[in-house]
């Protein structure tokens, strides 16, 4: 399925309206990711997955930090370099 420019651009309008307020520390980023996940797909959710989805940000928050404490260099190559596998 294809993303209209229509569509694209709601998204957008709602992640920056989420953004705001993750930038100023007023909202947990678990909350918000769960919030943009609810304005994009909110009307083919139940409450109980709504919920789950929340919990996912929630609990995966700590080692988003652990991530984000990690300083590199512009220069810092990463870990491992992808390569496609060749067809046989």
């Amino acid at each position: 399925m294809k993303t209209t420019r229509r569509q694209f651009a709601k998204s957008m309008g709602a992640a920056a309206a989420l953004i705001a307020p993750v930038a100023h520390a007023e909202t947990k980023p678990s909350d918000a990711g769960a919030a943009l996940v609810n304005a994009e797909f909110g009307q083919h959710l139940s409450a109980e997955e709504l919920e789950k989805i929340r919990k996912d940000f929630a609990d995966s928050a700590p080692l988003l930090e652990k991530f984000r404490a990690v300083k590199l260099a512009n220069g810092d190559e990463p870990d491992w370099t992808f390569s496609a596998l060749a067809k046989r």
